[in-house]
């Protein structure tokens, strides 16, 4: 950059415009799943050419050396392609393990290798010879520039929105879409971009003065932080290092206060040439104050190497040590000069700082090369560790491994796997299953057993039982255990009753019995009035224990049993042997970047053997619902459907609850069950052929009591009508819709009513048992079935007789997606990620915060807190919900809808039927969330401390 630039304004925003453009391209592609997003081979270097070449380009560009800039800036994006290119290598096979970790340390490293080598590229592009004045005066200017831009274009589109907002109050909604276009946003603010860096391009003195400004405030801070350094070094020896090593971030703290005075130091005395920015007494005090960098350093060093000999290298510890590395050639370099020039020692700046840019340069482009890969030199040290004996292999961080270290740790992973397969299944399990692996090792057996609360006090636990109760509750390391010894079937053997408290109240409860087999275990009935009130959990600990007998014993029928409950089981604990349980359960934890943990038992079809896997698809019930909110949300986007119009102008017919006639239905009432519609007349059996609109003409349809909008009343009818009114709008055919817009752009293999799923797929079906093992849904016996929906009067199924929005019920959008735990933790993480997942954009940020900000909440005669449809009316159940989404948690008397039993607010929907409970959960604000069902269970939900099952509560730990 010149002090006077003449720029090419017209070239600069083509360029503008063209990466705005080639943005837009791959941000579609990721969103539709087309070519490159799912080749990161390809993808990476598109990006990575996409985000950086224009703004080298348009930082760099001046009338006259267009050829030269062009030249050079190639020659170096052959450099970040080749980069980029291995980094996409290394997170192949795509969506196999998590890629945020590789992604999030190649964007920051090939970031700072751009704004370093832009320094270097502009002197070139200017004929001028390397001089680390104008090198230093580039840095602070592309910095600015850069960071103003950026702020302009920011501003530019909240005064679209403005704009948008203003006509949309006025009826006037053309440029709210307008706006809302990822094809009109892309382009636009990528010309705004470019505009921002031509203006501020052009504004060098400004730019310099706001530098100068920088560097003022700087320089009143140098000495302090010298001063600093120096007294805390001085303190060391009379109080050791131990309290500084405790911390566990000492070495971090080092590196920090090492970083701040080589930072300050360059930008008070900024090329070292003139006079000394202070009087002599304060610059003699500085550079003597500098001489204490070195120990600084050498203490940062002794501080790495103790954690590296302890647990080998990471990621994170490579980065540290490269860190030490630089900030240790400037210190030494600037001691030198101390040593050598004394008073004038900052003329030795430029010469260590144009060369210490240029080492910088070099690591970050080699971090991202098979030369300094630190995912393998990290593999090969803990590798190592285990090959020395130094741990075992059961000890090794499988989780680090699947976590952070992408492909190397997946080729790892997958051979340990084949290596221990048939010979150790535990350290199998340890392998398939790290995150839950992880938790439990945060505290040793040893370490949990010593809190846990014996009841009586020193009460002796066999060996084996031991064993036992910490494989099952080990994880729970935030949960505080009580174990209770006593003969609770009378029959002269001991048992024990293992409760987990969360604070003040019951998390969970376990009774654990000797059988023929050895010890076993059974999930427990907690009976708890105060369960969901702040309490003293000390009652726990110290009260009186006492047996009490069933109200009824069981009655027994050939193989049938049948089970009563006790009509006032009291504020104790109901501590009882359950038999049978679920034919499957399947628990998938996940995170922002991909799936963290796996658990699955039973079958799949118990008739032919096949165990169930994570990929098999379960019908889930109305889980479906919010699958389905989400499709509709990328229709109001798109300015198809209005969540807030009159849903009646799209059926073509009224819509209306007969009581209020006046009153509107709307898509927003609708998904949030507020529009006043009831289950009494029925919601799913039209048949192929009838007309939905037969059913809503019943008036035991609706609510005569409750105008829409004012009460809240779980309504299955709600998501046909809602069904039926997406065809309307698009003309497509449900199931297909819902393909278009929500499966196939996230990759997930799944289907509503069977009927676009393929023969394969249906395959693998997860049949759905009752409580007597008896196939109630999907048995398919591995082909398609002949009719996925309600045949027509005449027992036929041909679809050519559906025509758009007459029978939004025949796809089941209320509850018949069959999607597999996998896939489903794809929604969860979209959810997590403001409507993204794996670089694929289905939902704006702020249609994701539309569909989970709660439109109702519990209070007294505003709504029904379980579902009428069922005859599972647990009180409590629902006490939160949007449109499709319910929120747990609500801290509020009568609500006991938090089957975690933590407190913490989490959002997404349950799902029951035909023998199913299933459930999905984002914990959005810790950035995590977990997938759940379970078959062949109960219609009523039972056994638990909350509405939810008891079975479920333990799938929500991990247990």
């Amino acid at each position: 950059m010149t002090d006077t630039p003449l720029l090419p304004r017209r070239l600069m925003l083509v360029i503008a415009a063209g990466q705005g453009l080639a943005l837009l391209l791959l941000y579609k592609a990721n969103e539709t799943g087309a070519w490159p997003s799912e080749f990161p081979l390809w993808s990476y270097p598109l990006w990575t050419l996409a985000l950086a070449v224009p703004v080298l380009l348009l930082l760099t560009l001046e009338r006259g050396n267009e050829f030269r800039v062009t030249k050079l800036v190639g020659i170096f994006a052959l450099v970040l392609v080749l980069a980029a290119a291995y980094v996409g290598f290394q997170a192949r096979p795509f969506d196999e393990f998590p890629i945020g970790s590789l992604t999030g340390i190649f964007a920051c490293t090939i970031a700072l290798a751009c704004f370093k080598a832009l320094m270097y590229l502009q002197q070139r592009a200017a004929g001028l010879p390397m001089s680390y004045e104008v090198l230093f005066r580039n840095s602070w200017r592309n910095f600015l520039v850069l960071a103003l831009a950026v702020i302009f274009a920011g501003v530019f589109w909240l005064i679209l929105n403005l704009w948008s907002e203003l006509f949309h109050v006025i009826g006037i909604d053309f440029f709210k879409h307008l706006f809302g276009k990822d094809w009109f946003l892309f382009p636009v603010l990528g010309l705004a971009h470019g505009v921002g860096i031509i203006m501020f391009r052009n504004l060098t003195r400004v730019i310099d003065s706001i530098a100068r400004l920088l560097q003022g405030l700087i320089k009143l801070l140098l000495p302090l932080v010298v001063l600093i350094a120096a007294g805390f070094l001085v303190t060391l020896p009379f109080v050791g290092l131990d309290a500084l090593w405790s911390t566990g971030h000492g070495t971090a703290m080092l590196l920090w206060l090492l970083a701040l005075i080589l930072f300050f130091t360059n930008a008070v005395y900024q090329d070292g040439g003139g006079d000394s920015p202070y009087p002599m007494a304060i610059h003699r005090m500085l550079y003597v104050g500098l001489l204490v960098t070195p120990f600084i350093s050498a203490l940062s060093l002794y501080g790495l190497v103790l954690r590296v000999e302890q647990y080998g290298l990471s990621i994170e510890r490579c980065w540290a040590l490269v860190t030490w590395l630089v900030f240790t050639l400037f210190a030494v370099g600037y001691v030198v000069g101390i040593l050598r020039k004394r008073d004038h020692w900052t003329r030795e700046l430029a010469r260590v700082n144009t060369g210490m840019g240029l080492v910088v340069l070099a690591i970050m482009l080699l971090a991202n090369s098979p030369l300094l890969d630190f995912r393998k030199i990290t593999l090969a040290s803990q590798l190592e560790r285990v090959e020395s004996g130094e741990i075992r292999l059961q000890d090794f961080d499988f989780w680090y491994a699947h976590k952070q270290l992408a492909r190397p740790g997946y080729l790892a992973l997958a051979k340990m796997k084949e290596q221990v397969a048939d010979s150790d299944p535990d350290l199998l399990d340890r392998i398939e299953n790290p995150e839950l692996w992880y938790y439990r090792d945060k505290q040793t057996m040893t370490e949990w057993w010593q809190r846990v609360v014996f009841r009586p006090s020193g009460l002796e636990v066999p060996d084996e039982l031991r064993e036992l109760i910490w494989r099952d509750s080990g994880m729970s390391a935030a949960l505080d255990p009580v174990l209770i010894q006593a003969d609770l079937n009378e029959d002269g053997q001991d048992e024990y009753a293992l409760i987990l408290l969360a604070g003040t109240h019951i998390s969970t409860a376990k009774i654990y019995y000797k059988g023929v087999a050895g010890w076993t275990s059974t999930w427990a009935n907690v009976s708890d009035p105060n369960a969901y009130k702040q309490r003293d959990a000390g009652v726990i600990r110290d009260g009186r224990i006492s047996l009490e007998q069933a109200q009824f014993k069981n009655l027994r029928i050939g193989d049938v049993v049948i089970r009563a409950m006790d009509s006032d089981p009291g504020p104790g604990i109901a501590l009882g042997k359950q038999t049978g349980g679920p034919v499957a359960t399947a628990r998938v934890a996940f995170d922002r970047d991909g799936i963290t943990s796996t658990q699955l038992r039973g079958f799949a079809d118990k008739a032919t053997g096949r165990k169930l896997t994570a990929d098999d698809p379960v019908r889930i019930a109305s889980i479906s619902k919010l699958v389905t909110a989400i499709a509709v949300m990328r229709l109001v986007e798109d300015g198809t459907l209005d969540l807030d119009a009159d849903v009646s102008t799209l059926l073509g017919w009224p819509l209306r609850d007969p009581a209020f006639p006046a009153t509107p239905i709307t898509l927003r009432l609708m998904m949030s069950h507020r529009s006043s519609l009831t289950d009494a007349a029925g919601y799913w059996q039209t048949p192929l052929g009838g007309s939905l609109r037969e059913i809503v003409e019943d008036p035991r349809a609706w609510d005569a009591e409750h105008a829409p909008g004012t009460y809240f009343r779980y309504a299955n009818l709600n998501f046909p009508l809602v069904a039926a009114i997406m065809e309307r709008a698009t003309g497509e055919r449900f199931d297909e819709l819902m393909q278009r817009l929500v499966l196939q752009p996230l990759r997930i293999d799944g289907c509503f009513n069977w009927e676009s799923c393929s023969a394969a797929t249906a395959a693998r079906a997860v049949v759905l048992y009752d409580t007597e093992g008896t196939p109630v849904k999907d048995d398919n016996q591995g082909r398609k079935p002949d009719c996925a929906v309600m045949p027509a009067t005449d027992g036929s199924c041909d679809l050519s007789q559906w025509r758009a929005g007459e029978n939004g019920g025949l796809f089941s959008p209320q509850g018949g997606l069959r999607i597999s735990a996998r896939g489903l933790a794809r929604i969860g993480r979209l959810l997590l990620g403001d409507g993204s997942v794996d670089g694929v954009r289905l939902l704006k940020p702020e249609s994701v915060q539309t569909l989970i900000t709660p439109l109702w909440q519990y209070q007294d005669g505003n709504g029904l807190v379980y579902e009428e449809d069922t005859e599972d009316s647990a009180q409590g159940f629902f006490c939160r919900y949007g449109m499709a989404v319910q929120t747990l948690a609500t801290p509020l008397d009568g609500c006991r809808d938090d089957p975690f039993g933590d407190g913490v607010e989490r959002i997404g929907h349950s799902g029951s039927a035909y023998g199913l409970q299933a459930g999905l959960w984002v914990d959005r604000a810790h950035g995590n969330g977990v997938v759940w069902f379970a078959t062949g269970m109960p219609d009523v939900r039972q056994g638990g401390r909350s509405a939810f099952s008891a079975v479920e509560e333990a799938l929500a730990h991990g247990d």
